[in-house]
């Protein structure tokens, strides 16, 4: 639940679980090894961990979010936020440009996407309506374009610009009411039961993301690792590798060609960008599953359904089937892990009155 809770906490997981993909062997002779540091009663200042209720209020929006249902509308007015079917057509004095008229595009007003005034101008306006916008691409717009009937390169900096846009149909996602039924059909498996519980948990659990945020990347760099699985660290090389190149690849650019630019062969990128990060990310592999041993930390499968649901609905899934089949299950099952073992940290953290040291620091400043 933390990782759907936490949008930075989620993103750095679910890359290592992207990168951590690990395919199983039947045969591994050296599994790695890993000599932990001392991780019971570590410290954190009182006024570094502190939640107000404006945190959890933002916490709230977003469970609430990731429950939302999309409607489709065909007759109402554009709001912000909703996302709209347009077709546009753009003319600047020259004519009809270039790249600058589609049909049934899809626009979430508010994201910011298009010209200054653009989906300012869409609000208020109603299905079928057909909305002239005058606006001007300002002084930052440094790009160039071309009419029907010349292959003359225009500037688009600074120039006037009109759009004539019909609002097709509105997509607008409808919360849940807030209130404790909400609590029970989502969050019951947590036994919460009123939304005084529930945000009481949502207080703990974004205190305890604050508390690992200062102690657990001290932890893992003062922890030792005595040996590697080398094929893995190979493997996870490889992998990171591929996702930089299929990356790349979207963007028109191949890898090799930007590391060039770079001045950097593939060896090198290899050897000083990858292997490092393969090797930092496998290292809190081993630390997670070490400490998972010795403090009896393991998923149970009531564990895995309830926190896949989660995963599942947070991503976009149907079924936590579909989750497997894009993560695996391993991979999701590490994950949880990782949850699991990060938050048994946070409960054994040692929380004590920084006032004096606040007070101190004042002064000397």
């Amino acid at each position: 639940m933390k990782k759907r809770l936490f949008a930075a906490f989620c993103c750095v997981l679910m890359a290592a679980s992207l990168f951590a993909g690990c395919k199983k062997e039947e045969k591994k002779t050296n599994t790695g090894s890993v000599t932990l540091a001392e991780y019971e009663g570590l410290r954190v200042g009182a006024s570094l961990v502190e939640v107000s209720q404006e945190d959890i209020d933002e916490q709230v929006q977003y469970c609430l979010e990731a429950y939302g249902k999309s409607e489709k509308l065909e007759e109402g007015t554009v709001q912000e936020g909703d996302t709209v079917n347009i077709d546009y057509v753009g003319t600047i004095a020259e004519g009809v440009f270039e790249g600058g008229s589609a049909e049934a595009a899809s626009l979430e007003i508010g994201s910011g996407t298009f010209i200054d005034g653009f989906e300012d101008g869409l609000v208020g306006a109603k299905v079928g309506d057909v909305v002239t916008l005058n606006l001007n691409f300002g002084p930052n717009y440094n790009r160039t374009t071309t009419v029907e009937g010349s292959e003359q390169e225009i500037s688009l900096l600074n120039k006037d610009v009109t759009f004539e846009v019909t609002i097709n149909y509105i997509t607008r996602t409808k919360l849940p009411e807030y209130n404790d039924q909400f609590v029970v059909e989502y969050y019951g498996d947590y036994d919460l039961k009123t939304t005084t519980e529930f945000e009481e948990y949502l207080g703990q659990m974004l205190r305890y993301n604050l508390i690992l945020n200062e102690v657990w990347a001290d932890f893992v760099e003062e922890c030792t690792v005595n040996s590697y699985n080398q094929a893995e660290v190979d493997e996870l090389v490889t992998q990171i590798v591929e996702y930089y190149t299929s990356l790349y690849e979207q963007q028109g650019v191949a890898i090799e060609d930007y590391l060039e630019y770079m001045g950097m062969t593939m060896e090198e990128f290899k050897e000083q960008n990858v292997r490092p990060a393969a090797e930092d990310t496998i290292k809190e592999k081993m630390i997670t599953k070490q400490i998972a041993k010795e403090q009896g930390i393991e998923v149970t499968e009531e564990i895995y359904q309830r926190e896949a649901k989660l995963y599942m609905i947070s991503d976009g899934f149907e079924t936590i089937e579909d989750l497997e089949e894009y993560y695996t299950k391993e991979e999701i099952e590490f994950s949880i892990l990782y949850d699991l073992v990060t938050e048994w940290i946070a409960e054994h953290v040692v929380i004590y009155d920084d006032s004096a040291e606040i007070a101190s620091n004042t002064d000397a400043e």
